[in-house]
């Protein structure tokens, strides 16, 4: 379960420049299990359970405070479009289920789900009401990328892109496309260049009890 410390742009940069979305060494390479059946926020079930052969998944840790999170609905819906919509085999099955994430506890259903509307995100966006996905995954910022292999392995994990060096600092555009990136060198049975950033945006901690959402059995 996630809480977000909600850190406004204004004034904190000088505070958080260690946060730099630069080429980090370790945290990839384990079997993932996610044995979970979770609901988006439209009311649409995923069983996660399942390792369809050949698909990659990604997992992006999101909040609806965090204004970094905010910057990258445009991103992330062009990443959805491109790889989960737009990757499909010789046979024209998907090779990628593309999620995000909302697991901080102080978010109820309701206000996720408005969220998600107003910023018009393409992605489904999963409730993880128990905190399920972020106690396997274990995020340290918000936002913050997953990518899984076919084979069930974390091949990547950080940041989306390098358009926020620090926070409070943004480029006028990104030169490092990191999750694109992993992704491309996943579905072309590789390991990525890079595995893992380090994250910029809102730091998470994990207490509190989640909100569960009707008629959710994840538990």
């Amino acid at each position: 379960m996630l809480t977000t410390h909600l850190l406004l742009l204004s004034g904190l940069a000088g505070g958080w420049a260690a946060q730099v979305s630069a080429p980090a060494q370790s945290g990839t390479g384990g079997r993932i299990t996610t044995p979970w059946q979770l609901n988006d926020v439209s009311g649409q079930r995923h069983d996660l359970s399942q390792n369809n052969p050949g698909r990659a998944r990604v997992f992006v840790f999101l909040t609806t405070e965090c204004p970094i999170a905010r910057s990258y609905t445009p991103t992330l819906n062009q990443l959805f479009t491109r790889f989960d919509q737009g990757m499909l085999s010789a046979q024209g099955d998907k090779r990628v289920d593309f999620f995000a994430v909302i697991s901080d506890p102080s978010i109820t259903y309701t206000a996720a789900a408005a969220h998600c509307a107003e910023f018009k995100m393409a992605y489904p966006v999963l409730f993880d009401a128990d905190g399920l996905l972020a106690g396997a995954l274990r995020p340290s910022h918000i936002p913050e990328a997953f990518v899984i292999s076919p084979a069930g392995n974390l091949v990547y994990r950080g940041a989306i892109d390098n358009t926020w060096e620090s926070v409070g600092r943004r480029r006028p555009r990104a030169d490092q496309q990191y999750l694109a990136e992993a992704l491309k060198a996943t579905l072309a049975g590789k390991a990525p260049a890079v595995a893992r950033t380090t994250p910029v945006g809102c730091p998470v901690e994990r207490p509190g009890a989640p909100e569960r959402i009707p008629g959710d059995q994840s538990r």
